[in-house]
């Protein structure tokens, strides 16, 4: 027999640590070449590496049924195994897997496996690999991949995990972009000693900087120093979260070192406290302001309020579903098929009507659906989820329609596709479709098509509703259409992804998306 390490002791936690065990020492005995063994060898050497508690253990089990004996390795582990893991509780056992969801350190490949493991004492049987895909899309963290999943028809368990690893692996990618450091102000109380320059401002402010991942858009701008008349030309980045205005040192050099204000201006980071060498009045294009000097070899920002006054952002206080500009969207339903309707709502919880009518409203406001009261063929039922943050999806129980309808054949990106097509480039713009299938217009013959029914009425969708089994084909194919013509750019149903080797090329490529 190869001289192996033994197996660890076993620490007689039945349940816990028995499958384990036996199969590490399972493993042990093949390795070893222990099965060439006879079998009171065997029954011995496993008692013996089991450890203390083992023998009286055994002394308990009983081999009395027919061609059962104690000298059979894999009668003996299986009457172990009887004693420490008795009859599971399958009701238990299905709720602990119904309940599990991916944690914040768990990847999408860890996630799955975990649900692998305990799945097996369910007993679900055939359904296994549906049940796994359910509590797998279920309980994903990113909300965002869970509506993208669940858009997905005849959803496998097999395309689910590609789908979510494909998601995982860009935003990831995404996240690796440069980090860009925001200013935001806060006003602090004044100092007991205060010690302005001459001509400065009793007003005393700090600020700290923040973090985030997204990079902000770049100008060159020309900068007046108001008190020497002045000027000279800088690089800013535009910074909405920005409250203050700053220049590096070099930037103040080149204006000539104007005279600075100092009014106790504290600034922070998060690789420690910024050196803060005062502030002072300028003009930029016929705006006046107050910009900070900090002696930190920082990016020159430009602040949201200076921004917004020489107009090179817009503040947007609701987001507006725009219907794209394209061919109504038709939906076509196969031949001799008899019309699914309810004539009954689904009752909605109390705690969740008040949020439903407000929902309901806001989704009229924005002609996303519009009141029916003459009769129609297909009535489904409505669905109300509760979102993270309190508020309420209405959602169409869409499923017999889907039955109904002739799915568009459009061929969907695929991750290797993708990968590809990126390859060689260096800088990223990723823009989101907002309800993206809210922003294709519904065909008004077939709209009615969408009916459905709520406690307080009968409604259809103006828009394509999510949850029709051809949406997805139909949103890729008509954003790509658009997107004709435009280099570097991909859609991945409500993704549209920008890729390029250069900021030039980028710059072109979104400049023609927001003409589009």
């Amino acid at each position: 027999m190869l001289r192996l390490d033994p197996p660890r002791k076993f620490s007689f936690r039945p349940a816990e640590e028995w499958p384990e065990w036996s199969t590490e020492f399972k493993r042990f005995r093949t390795a070893g070449k222990l099965h060439q063994e006879d079998g009171e060898i065997q029954r011995d050497t496993l008692i013996y590496y089991m450890g203390q508690g083992a023998e009286k253990i055994y002394r308990t089990l009983q081999f009395d049924g027919e061609g059962e004996t104690d000298t059979n390795f894999d009668c003996l582990m299986g009457k172990f195994t009887k004693y420490f893991i008795p009859k599971r509780n399958i009701i238990y056992e299905r709720s602990q897997f119904q309940e599990r969801k991916q944690r914040e350190t768990e990847t999408i490949e860890e996630f799955y496996r975990v649900l692998k493991d305990p799945v097996r004492h369910c007993n679900y049987g055939a359904e296994e690999l549906l049940i796994i895909r359910d509590r797998f899309v279920v309980g994903l963290t990113d909300q965002k991949l869970k509506e993208k999943l669940q858009l997905i028809h005849d959803l496998t368990l097999k395309k689910a995990l590609e789908t979510a690893r494909q998601h995982e692996l860009i935003k990831s990618q995404m996240k690796a972009q440069a980090v860009v450091d925001l200013v935001s102000k806060n006003n602090s109380k004044a100092s007991s000693n205060p010690k302005p320059r001459p001509g400065s401002s009793s007003n005393q402010r700090a600020a700290c900087v923040k973090k985030k991942t997204s990079e902000p858009r770049r100008i060159l701008l020309s900068i007046t120093h108001l008190a020497e008349d002045k000027k000279t030309d800088a690089d800013f980045k535009i910074d909405t979260g920005a409250d203050v205005n700053i220049i590096n040192k070099q930037t103040w050099l080149s204006l000539g070192k104007p005279q600075l204000l100092e009014g106790n201006i504290n600034l922070s980071s998060p690789g420690g406290a910024l050196e803060v060498k005062g502030k002072f009045e300028a003009e930029i294009k016929g705006v006046k302001t107050y910009i900070c000097v900090i002696g930190n070899n920082v990016d020159n920002l430009l602040s949201r309020d200076t921004a917004s006054a020489l107009k090179l952002i817009k503040r947007v206080d609701q987001v507006k579903f725009n219907m794209v500009k394209c061919t109504p969207v038709k939906i076509k339903v196969k031949d001799d098929v008899t019309p699914y309707s309810i004539s009954t709502a689904r009752r909605v919880p109390i705690p969740l009507q008040s949020k439903v009518k407000k929902e309901r409203e806001r989704m009229k406001e924005l002609d996303i659906i519009e009141e029916i009261t003459e009769p129609t063929d297909w009535v489904s039922p409505m669905v109300p989820v509760p979102k993270t943050n309190g508020d309420v999806r209405i959602c169409v129980d869409l499923r017999k329609l889907n039955q109904a309808v002739q799915r568009e054949k459009y061929i969907i990106p695929m991750f290797d596709d993708i990968i590809h097509q990126l390859r060689g480039s260096t800088i990223f713009s990723k823009l989101d479709a907002q309800s993206g299938f809210w922003q294709l217009p519904l065909d008004p013959d077939t709209a009615k098509l969408t009916t459905f029914i709520t406690p307080y009425g009968r409604f259809f969708m103006n828009r394509v509703p999510f949850g029709i089994s051809s949406a997805p084909e139909i949103f890729i194919r008509t954003i790509s259409e658009i997107l004709q013509g435009i280099d570097g750019v991909i859609c991945y149903f409500d993704d549209i992804l920008c890729y390029s080797k250069t900021k030039r090329n980028m710059k072109i490529s979104l400049r023609k998306f927001r003409e589009d």
